[in-house]
């Protein structure tokens, strides 16, 4: 992107959100600047062309098409960052914690986007190390409440702090709590002005459809997994189609539409077999074969 046509994004990304410049220029420059560069009249400092596109959630780059390095970058960081991440993404949540526990009053990590990611692991951690709701949510909020954005828009990063909130809700039968979240994300990743990573709106189809499942809501369930079928059909992507399709099938059982339930069934083991998940391949005949047997639909168990 040439220089002339900074203003140009910025104008274009603040309106999408439905942002005023004095909203985008709180706590960062003058609202008149905003509108001078807007306008062309100014060329923005690398500083603060940072600050504005963390607010507007996007990375500097996105102003810029010979992919500059972001600013303010830190390798350490990033690192302790990364492996937090694997190990959580893993379960060992016991040596996250300990990695954060040494980390956390770093000075290092006092700057947003790091004390963000801080909060949010702690959260995790102490969800499934303590068992503790309550407290697992109120890192979550803390974190969420560190706005480089605003309050009418989020990035992906804090779109994926909602989706761990809305998980906590699941796994403690808080179905319509986490379903709510849930929804939220998902309209938060609509909104964003780029092609956002269509794992994460996969995540989301599946879990809506499997908490309103879970709620007995069972034509909700079937309509978010038809949108995810479909998102994951024109997007080429495999990611949680197989899940789904079984998903979509048990909503179909306990409507009593058995003919339906083992189309997507089948569908499932189809991709299942395709994406070399044996363990879920074989479950899903099972299932198939007591359906045959007409076995009640309250014996059948979660594809997770």
């Amino acid at each position: 992107m040439k220089e002339y046509m900074i203003g140009k994004a910025l104008c274009e990304l603040r309106k999408h959100f439905n942002i005023s410049q004095r909203e985008l220029a709180k706590d960062i420059c003058d609202q008149s600047l905003i509108s001078r560069i807007e306008k062309n009249e100014i060329y923005p400092s690398a500083p603060l062309l940072y600050e504005l596109s963390k607010r507007l959630g996007v990375d500097i780059n996105h102003f810029f098409t010979d992919h500059n390095k972001p600013i303010h970058r830190v390798d350490y960081s990033e690192e302790f960052c990364k492996q937090v991440r694997t190990l959580i993404n893993n379960r060992h949540y016991q040596e996250a914690y300990i990695m954060i526990k040494k980390e956390e009053k770093s000075p290092l990590f006092r700057n947003k986007e790091l004390n963000r990611f801080i909060l949010w692991a702690r959260g995790v951690c102490v969800f499934y190390i303590e068992d503790n709701l309550l407290e697992a949510i109120e890192f979550i909020d803390n974190a969420l409440s560190i706005h480089e954005t605003t309050e009418k828009n989020y990035c992906e990063e804090e779109i994926e702090i909602l989706i761990s909130k809305a998980i906590f809700y699941s796994e403690k039968d808080q179905y319509r709590e986490a379903v709510e979240v849930f929804l939220e994300a998902l309209h938060q990743f609509k909104r964003l002005p780029f092609s956002g990573d269509k794992k994460i709106q996969m995540r989301l189809y599946y879990n809506i459809s499997k908490s309103y499942f879970q709620q007995k809501q069972f034509t909700d369930s079937i309509e978010y997994a038809v949108k995810g079928i479909k998102e994951g059909i024109e997007n080429h992507h495999f990611y949680l189609l197989g899940h789904l399709y079984y998903q979509k099938g048990e909503s179909h059982l306990y409507l009593d539409e058995r003919e339906l339930a083992i189309s997507n069934m089948k569908e499932a083991i189809w991709l299942f077999q395709k994406t070399k998940q044996r363990v879920l391949y074989d479950y899903v005949i099972h299932e198939i074969e007591k359906i045959s047997s007409n076995v009640h639909p309250k014996d059948f168990a979660d594809v997770n």
